[in-house]
C-alpha cells in the first residue's frame, strides 16, 4: 500500500491527533462512490491550493486512505 505524499500524510495526522480519524475514515466509505469526483476536484483545485494534486490520487483509491486514517502505527 502506498503510503500516500506529504500533503495527504499531514492531513491523515491532523485528522487523527483532533480524534477525527475513524470518523473520517467511515465518511469517507460511506461516499466512497462519490471519492472520483472529490479526486478529481482536487486535481482542478491544485494549482492553486497546494497538496491538493496529492490528496486526488489518494482518493482514487479511498480504501487506502481509509487505512491510512484507520492505521494506528502511522508514521509522522
Amino acid at each position: 500500500m502506498s503510503a500516500g505524499g506529504e500533503a495527504t500524510r499531514g492531513i491523515v495526522a491532523w485528522l487523527r491527533r483532533a480524534g477525527l480519524g475513524s470518523l473520517a475514515a467511515e465518511t469517507l466509505e460511506a461516499f466512497s462512490p462519490l471519492a472520483t469526483i472529490g479526486a478529481q476536484l482536487g486535481y482542478l483545485a491544485a494549482p492553486f491550493v497546494g497538496g491538493m494534486g496529492d490528496l486526488g490520487r489518494q482518493l482514487e483509491n479511498p480504501a487506502e486512505l481509509i487505512q491510512l486514517l484507520r492505521d494506528e502505527k502511522l508514521e509522522q
